[in-house]
């Protein structure tokens, strides 16, 4: 009767066991992932390569591995890492940029379901020093203007290391640094670099240096400075004590200002000793000095004359006067006359720099009256003159 019993048990026991689904019975396999200690396989200037080996992936077809690493010791995944989506247990390395100086902490995980694991910590330093410090030269400074200037420079090395940037500081500080500066970059890659320097103020003196970093050092060049060109208004004094009559932000011709003398010429003179034609002479702004050496290579200089009167003028150290031509006289008569300023006399004629291209004996004037008459009147009149120069 107890064989029966125990027989029967053990029949209900199996088909209990092979009735079951595979769903119904699992064996859970998976252990701890197992990593190996990273070795350094190179380490250079720029960066540093590091090797390790998953020894067990614990049965996971999902682990993941890498590399972690921190300027501090005991590193990590909170930190920099590169993680390498493989099971596969074999060896692998991965290559770390050198962004900094100093010491390296690396070790190797190996992730899976069951659990995290790191590999003991290695450490290096970097293998550079003050030889890779970037060299670099500020060579010149060119086209100062009102707002803006050119500054040459010259990349002699990049410290063995690539650049992460190069430029000029810009500073009103005698010693131009990252910290008190404007920094403009230059994005070629040539030796020699020209950086333009813009929204400057007028008048102002700046300090410049030229500067190149790499992740290491940054590398500054020598100290230049220029003070940018002074902008005149209409009215203003000019350096040569008269007043400022025109004002254009451009450079061409050479110039950007016109001043007037701050006095007549204290004689009242003929256009030229005789009506010899000129013939070259222009009305234009900005002509009155051509139109002036153009009267006297015709006159010559046995007598005093206006235009040979300004080219020998002297006031406050400056020696570059001439006869405006007529359309910058009518500018003085507009800027100074009409606004009171200048001291032009009233109701008197003023030569004029500028020959009629019609009665080739006359010469055109301008009157300081309410109207500013422009006429033109034979060269042989005596009227006042205002020399002018421009700059």
């Amino acid at each position: 009767m107890v064989r029966v019993f125990i027989f029967l048990s053990l029949q209900i026991i199996l088909i209990s066991i092979f009735s079951c689904t595979k769903d119904d019975f699992r064996w859970n396999l998976v252990a701890k992932p197992e990593i190996s200690k990273p070795i350094i396989t190179q380490n250079s200037l720029a960066s540093l390569t590091v090797q390790s080996s998953l020894l067990s992936n614990g049965h996971d077809k999902n682990t993941v591995k890498g590399f972690c690493w921190s300027t501090q010791n005991n590193p990590t995944l909170s930190d920099n890492k590169i993680v390498m989506e493989s099971s596969k247990e074999e060896s692998f390395s991965y290559t770390i940029p050198w962004s900094f100086i100093g010491t390296i902490y690396v070790r190797s995980f190996a992730i899976n379901k069951l659990d995290t694991v790191y590999s003991e910590i290695i450490s290096t330093i970097w293998t550079g020093d003050a030889g890779n410090i970037p060299i670099v030269n500020t060579l010149s400074i060119e086209d100062i203007q009102f707002y803006n200037a050119k500054i040459n420079c010259q990349l002699i090395s990049d410290g063995g290391l690539t650049l992460e940037e190069r430029g000029v500081f810009i500073s009103e500080n005698p010693q131009p640094n990252s910290s008190n500066s404007i920094k403009v970059l230059d994005n070629s890659s040539i030796s020699f670099f020209t950086i333009l320097a813009e929204n400057l103020i007028e008048n102002k003196t700046y300090y410049v240096r030229a500067f190149a970093k790499n992740f290491a050092f940054t590398g500054l060049g020598n100290v230049l400075s220029f003070t940018t060109k002074n902008f005149y208004n209409v009215g203003e004094l000019g350096p040569a004590g008269g007043r400022i009559f025109y004002s254009k932000n451009d450079t061409l011709g050479g110039w950007n200002f016109l001043e007037a003398a701050p006095q007549d010429y204290n004689l009242e003179l003929k256009w030229s000793p005789s009506s010899i034609t000129v013939n070259n002479t222009s009305t234009d702004l900005g002509l009155g000095e051509s139109n002036t050496s153009f009267i006297i290579n015709v006159n010559g200089n046995s007598i005093l004359y206006a235009a040979y009167a300004s080219s020998v003028y002297s006031f406050s150290g400056y020696t570059d006067w001439y006869l405006p031509s007529r359309d910058e006289l009518i500018k003085m008569y507009q800027n100074l006359y009409l606004n009171g300023t200048g001291g032009l006399a009233l109701n008197s004629q003023y030569w004029s720099s500028s020959e009629d291209d019609f009665y080739h004996q006359n010469a055109w004037t301008v009157k300081m009256s309410g109207n500013g008459e422009v006429s033109t009147f034979p060269k042989s009149n005596m009227f006042k003159s205002r020399f002018i120069r421009r700059f």
